[in-house]
């Protein structure tokens, strides 16, 4: 017999009986407005989040034929999702006929994305090693990168930078400005909730949280400085997910690795005994035990 029910459901002992519990989780999205001059120019909506998170980063969409108004503004930290729609809103501009497209290159594929596009504009100086600089991602955890094939001069060299005084160039001109994301190495971490409670883990000693450490693991999967990164919990040995199943966390600036910890907790062990009768299902009850 399949039967759905929301709290119990009586299942009979002479026929296999499918039981399903169903669950809905607290959702959030992000949705992203792009603006321009009062006029909305796209929407972006990113799904997937869980209501509750905290200190989420968004990174504003790259729009072609758009520059973002404001460089210094291109992430927004969402201090705590709700359950619906989260909106975040970025200014965009028309690009210029003198622009700076800010690249990266995707270091495993070789695939070219653009992060932003910066208007050129006079008594100005363009220069990505200056902190503060309009083309100044450090901020972002980005790093000027003069050494690829596809940069243009004067940013194909280390000290690569553009001074406009009193007039921008009379024919139109971009510069493809490239960088390298910064990103720290990951490890998964599992506790042991019997031995420590996630409520007590920011006050723990590192002894206490080494001691309550099931297992780590090293993974491939590299986090990008400046952005949140969602860390998903793993398969433990004899070990149940005391915990969500995924998580965000905001990675900062940092050359250490970041940890992502997750809760479980033990097994309960018990003895399996199994029966053997002969006789028909329909008559088990009375069949004769083996």
């Amino acid at each position: 017999a399949d039967v759905t029910n929301f709290t119990s459901v009586d299942a009979p002992n002479s026929e296999d009986a499918l039981i399903v519990y169903r669950f809905s989780e607290v959702t959030a999205q992000i949705v992203i407005k792009q603006m321009a001059g009062g006029t909305e120019i796209g929407t972006k909506t990113l799904t997937g989040y869980r209501a509750g998170l905290k200190n989420v980063v968004v990174t504003a969409p790259f729009v072609d034929g758009y520059a973002l108004s404001d460089i210094t503004k291109l992430t927004q930290t969402i201090s705590e999702l709700r359950n619906g729609d989260n909106e975040v809103t970025f200014e965009y501009v028309a690009e210029g006929d003198v622009s700076f497209r800010l690249k990266e290159r995707n270091p495993d594929t070789g695939k070219v994305e653009t992060i932003a596009i910066v208007n050129g504009a006079t008594n100005t100086t363009y220069d990505p090693n200056t902190t503060g600089n309009a083309l100044d991602l450090s901020g972002s955890g980005y790093t000027f990168d003069h050494t690829d094939a596809d940069a243009t001069d004067p940013f194909n060299k280390a000290d690569g930078k553009v001074e406009f005084t009193t007039a921008l160039p009379s024919t139109k001109t971009h510069y493809n400005v490239f960088y390298t994301k910064n990103t720290r190495n990951v490890q998964f971490v599992a506790i042991d909730s019997a031995k420590l409670a996630q409520d007590a883990f920011d006050t723990a000693t590192s002894e206490q949280i080494t001691a309550a450490t099931i297992v780590t693991r090293d993974l491939t999967e590299k986090a990008r400085i400046g952005e949140s990164y969602k860390a998903s919990a793993q398969s433990v040995d004899r070990y149940a997910l005391d915990d969500q199943i995924s998580k965000y966390y905001v990675v900062d600036d940092s050359q250490d690795t970041l940890k992502v910890y997750f809760w479980y907790r033990a097994k309960n062990a018990g003895t399996v005994t199994v029966h053997y009768h002969y006789g028909s299902a329909a008559d088990h009850d009375a069949a004769a035990l083996l």
